[in-house]
């Protein structure tokens, strides 16, 4: 056996561990969250992927009727932070944001009782490119700021320009 092949068995037999040591890893966060919940603690479940880098994260606890209450978020295969999003009785509520895979923003949303509220903000290279309004989870205008820039408090005039 060459030493070369004897260096690729053994990247193969670290990668073949490392992945049994992730699902090995996986399998005991679910056996600590079915007893956090099952005791009313908090639950803080973390999920990797395969070279180490944060996937999902679920920080949350279960009230008394079996709803999550608490904060979940999910990662780009970069590492960078995909979303973020609030439960309250198991729905969402708060606020949610959703980023691209450079970790800007590209679009902060409003929830109540697990339907968007009020304005969704939409970004693109860091400049707002529109806004839906929502009502009662049902989209009910669009506002297009370069086509209407005063809809966002945005009046621009000749003097304003020259200041």
């Amino acid at each position: 056996m060459t030493e070369k092949t004897l260096e690729q068995l053994k990247e193969k037999l670290a990668k073949a561990t490392l992945k049994s040591a992730r699902k090995l890893e996986k399998l005991q966060m679910r056996i600590e969250e079915k007893e956090a919940i099952a005791n009313g603690w908090e639950v803080v479940v973390d999920y990797h992927d395969d070279m180490g880098k944060p996937k999902i994260q679920r920080r949350y606890y279960i009230d008394q009727q079996g709803r999550e209450q608490g904060t979940h978020r999910a990662w780009c295969k970069s590492g960078n932070l995909s979303w973020v999003h609030e439960y309250k009785d198991g729905k969402l509520h708060g606020r949610g944001c959703a980023y691209y895979e450079d970790g800007s923003t590209q679009e902060t949303s409003m929830y109540v009782g697990g339907v968007k509220q009020g304005a969704s903000i939409i970004v693109s290279n860091n400049h707002i490119v529109g806004v839906n309004l929502y009502n009662g989870g049902k989209l009910v205008a669009y506002i297009n700021p370069e086509v209407n820039p005063d809809a966002l408090g945005k009046k621009e005039s000749a003097e304003e320009e020259s200041i």
